[in-house]
């Protein structure tokens, strides 16, 4: 019994001391980011010349979405290099905008370059480095300048994308004051996406209403306690559900759609005829005329001189499906007929005269 007791005694004081030296071994590694050592990655990887602010969030991003990422900061005192160790990254500590920095960082296998420097010359001088050392490699570039970025984006295509936070900033600061919750801003086109919250001037309208309405496209749909829906079929049966008090969406549109809905100002609505271009049936006309009389709200004795010179625009200026609906009617008499879009001033049907003009 004396010999287990001892045995036990020995074996606690080694598990203790383990559970110990585990523990400090972990605070000690988050504390100052020992133990985890990045290794050099053989390719596919992103390289950040320049470790301020902006390029530790984009490491941190590149980081979580599973991307290896490669540090180059000439700076030794900077206080971002063992955070960006602590995320996983390889720092290199050297001059980014030559070539040999570069090498080492493995440009020559790497995914992409983003040149986050505040210097605007740094930034092209590394990039032009890089396409030297590795032709066609993608490279971002920030460009404090927005009219040099502008530029660039149109005539130096080749060397990279070049973005201007000041431009970006701007542009998402004067969306949000007019609109609501800027949650990005994209160049291309002006897309700008937006958190919208529904309220009064939304509630009721279906997720089909709401885009064409305001021209948006929608990314994402919550309804409590449902899933939220991402990306919405909105031409099928998931367009026809209805917003309510408390929903929320993820909409991408131009500034001014945005300003338009958070304003409550729909686009007016866009309108179509239909053109009778030839009537194969005479069997069919006193159906047809009836069919022309109810949208039109003319009386047929009206309308019967039409099915004389076809072709002839046939309906007032309607709403899309009802245009489809009367074309497809007709169609069912044997008759061809055509829906356009553009009502034309010489083709107006007016609501409230008492003749059609063909």
């Amino acid at each position: 019994m004396k010999v287990v007791a001892v045995v036990m005694t020995l074996v606690g004081a080694a598990l203790v001391g383990l559970i110990y030296g585990l523990v400090t071994d972990k605070l000690v590694s988050s504390r100052f980011g020992l133990g985890r050592a990045a290794h050099m990655p053989k390719g596919d990887h992103g390289v950040i010349a320049g470790l301020g602010r902006l390029s530790y969030l984009v490491l941190q991003l590149l980081r979580q979405m599973g991307y290896e990422v490669v540090a180059v900061e000439p700076d030794a005192d900077n206080p971002l290099l063992g955070a960006a160790e602590r995320e996983g990254a390889v720092v290199i500590r050297g001059n980014y905008a030559l070539a040999s920095t570069l090498q080492q960082a493995r440009i020559q296998s790497s995914r992409c370059l983003i040149c986050t420097t505040p210097d605007d010359l740094t930034n092209l001088e590394t990039a032009l480095t890089a396409h030297s050392l590795h032709p066609g490699i993608r490279t971002i570039l920030r460009i404090t300048d927005a009219e040099v970025a502008a530029r660039m984006q149109r005539h130096l295509q080749a060397l990279g994308i070049s973005y201007s936070p000041t431009a970006l900033g701007a542009r998402a600061f004067a969306t949000a004051a007019l609109a609501g919750a800027v949650y990005g801003t994209l160049t291309w086109e002006g897309e700008t996406l937006l958190e919208v919250s529904a309220h009064d001037p939304y509630l009721g309208l279906s997720l089909r209403q709401l885009a064409q309405d305001y021209d948006l496209a929608i990314l994402l749909h919550h309804s409590r306690p449902d899933r939220p829906c991402v990306f919405p079929k909105i031409w099928q049966k998931e367009g026809e559900t209805v917003l309510k008090r408390g929903d929320r969406l993820y909409v991408m549109g131009t500034v001014g759609s945005l300003i338009r809905l958070a304003q409550g100002r729909p686009l007016p609505p866009e309108l179509y005829q239909v053109r009778l271009l030839e009537d194969r049936n005479p069997y069919f006309e006193d159906e047809i005329l009836s069919t022309l009389a109810f949208y039109a709200r003319l009386p047929k004795t009206a309308l019967r001189p039409l099915l004389r010179c076809l072709p002839a625009v046939v309906s007032p200026p309607l709403p899309r499906d009802k245009a489809i609906q009367l074309a497809r009617q007709l169609r069912k008499m044997s008759t061809e007929v055509q829906v356009f879009a553009h009502v034309q001033a010489s083709e107006r049907i007016p609501r409230y005269r008492g003749r059609l003009h063909g």
